[in-house]
């Protein structure tokens, strides 16, 4: 290749993978998406690393599974030692940016050095951006509260409802003109790396008027909206039972127009996302840049969009609707177009994809693998499994099967010790098979497998005498090293197989 592509990595937060017209969902409407996925191929059964917003896109953007670069809640100190996607890029000679949501830990300093456009809501003199709410304000909108004023009960963030801003004035609008005028004013002699993350469709569920009255007010539930959870692990079926009890401001205030309302405004908020990813590919277009960018689509995670009678994404670590998300791969004349793959596939894969696609080196810091065969052709598995975790509780996802492992102490007095769905025969997963005696040995198999996971995926921080204060930095490639050019963790290895040190 004697060209290095352009990189565009959109992201939205919290889209479940079953709600988007390209995936033959019957009511949620998203041409631009749907024309990104016919101009590409799509990925059918990708999951993410983790159920909430900054874990995930820690692993989006470092290629490591949580359990390695350690950051399981939404805020902690910046992880200085970590390369992220960006300062690589910005190492390859990448013009990048960073557009919209990006909720990473230390308000954002990871990657905020290796950019060169960076905003999150914040005014930035440097590159006479203003805040979105000042933004907003001077298109003639004297407060950003909800016209309803409905922020004053915890039950209304799960409400829906349209907003009185215009599409153009929300925070999708000024995300989009953002990204636009970062492709007008990139270098044109550099390649660029740009992240478009955008807010949309999480909460609160309040899309454009326009967008809300897209869909009916009696929306259509899933096929598992009624589920009890009486199968499920003890903190589904404790916040199902609080949200049944909520009592939002809008009438009526019962929990089944609560959740049709939801339900409405989740819907009207993808197709407001979506609307605000064609303004930046229309640029793209406009720019005569879609040949030469590739382009991929995801989300952080999924949302329970009323299944199961639940409304938002907690606790989801059990369940397809959260670590499930959309996954689409196009690039014009280098990819195949309008095709789907089932290969399970994980997150932390794209970086390690994008480089391989663009020519750029590896790193041993990476837990993810390269899919590029997978995305260029239809082929074998990369993966037997994907996993998805949080502090106490993991999850592995087969072709097959869903399990979620509930350890020893976790929930003492909870009957429910995990969940087991046949993906096939129970898609909307409303029969957990975990104490069926007749999936016993399924469950000793896939026990194993996280097990194994786990063990051989966790990255040593001290390996041998060697190296007896190997740092994050320097056990990923990016401190100093030992004058044989090896890491620590291809020092560990060798001596493993050596047979020398203390290690078992």
């Amino acid at each position: 290749m004697n060209k290095r592509p352009n990189i565009l990595l959109l992201m939205s937060d919290q889209h479940n993978a079953k709600c988007a017209g390209f995936a033959g969902h019957e009511v949620v409407k998203t041409p631009n998406l749907d024309a990104l996925a016919a101009q590409g191929v799509r990925f059918s059964s990708a999951y993410c690393q983790n159920p909430i917003c900054t874990p995930s896109r820690m692993c989006h953007l470092s290629s490591q599974y949580v359990h390695n670069h350690g950051y399981y809640g939404l805020n902690g100190p910046m992880p200085h030692q970590l390369p992220s996607m960006f300062s690589e890029m910005k190492a390859q000679g990448y013009h990048t940016g960073a557009i919209g949501k990006i909720h990473l830990p230390d308000h954002d300093g990871w990657i905020k050095p290796h950019t060169d456009f960076f905003h999150h809501w914040q005014a930035d003199e440097k590159l006479g951006i203003q805040s979105w709410r000042d933004w907003v304000k001077g298109h003639g909108y004297e407060t950003v509260k909800d016209a309803l004023n409905l922020e004053g009960r915890f039950a209304n963030a799960f409400d829906g409802r349209p907003d009185f801003l215009p599409k153009e004035q929300s925070e999708e609008g000024y995300a989009a003109l953002l990204a636009q005028r970062f492709l007008r004013e990139r270098p044109a002699a550099e390649p660029f790396f740009l992240w478009y993350t955008l807010p949309k469709p999480h909460s609160d569920y309040k899309p454009a008027q326009e967008f809300w009255d897209l869909y009916p007010e009696d929306v259509p539930l899933p096929p598992n909206a009624d589920d009890n959870c009486k199968g499920k692990i003890a903190p589904m079926r404790r916040t199902l039972e609080g949200q049944k009890r909520m009592q939002p401001t809008q009438q009526p205030s019962t929990y089944e127009a609560l959740r049709r309302r939801k339900l409405r405004g989740y819907y009207g908020n993808i197709s407001h996302m979506d609307w605000a990813m064609g303004q930046l590919l229309s640029t793209l277009d406009e720019l005569n840049l879609r040949d030469d960018t590739l382009i991929v689509y995801t989300s952080d995670h999924g949302d329970f969009a009323a299944e199961h009678g639940l409304l938002e994404k907690a606790p989801g670590i059990s369940s397809d609707a959260i670590g499930r998300v959309p996954m689409i791969w196009s690039w014009p004349r280098h990819l195949p177009q309008g095709e789907t793959r089932d290969q399970l596939v994980e997150t932390i894969d794209i970086w390690p994809t994008i480089a391989a696609l663009c020519d750029l080196p590896a790193l041993e810091m990476w837990d993810g693998r390269d899919i590029s065969r997978l995305v260029q052709s239809e082929g074998p598995e990369v993966r037997e499994a994907a996993f998805t975790e949080n502090v106490f509780l993991k999850c592995i996802t087969t072709r097959e099967w869903r399990l979620t492992f509930v350890p020893n102490g976790v929930f003492p007095d909870d009957p429910v010790r995990g969940e087991l769905y046949n993906r096939a025969d129970d898609p909307w997963e409303m029969h957990n098979l975990f104490h069926d005696p007749d999936y016993a040995e399924v469950v000793r198999e896939l026990k194993d497998a996280l097990l194994s996971w786990l063990m051989t995926s966790t990255r040593p921080v001290n390996t041998n005498e060697a190296t007896p204060h190997s740092s994050v930095a320097e056990r990923n490639g990016h401190g100093p090293q030992p004058e044989d050019g090896k890491t620590a963790l291809s020092q560990l290895w060798t001596a493993l197989e050596e047979g020398k040190g203390n290690y078992i």
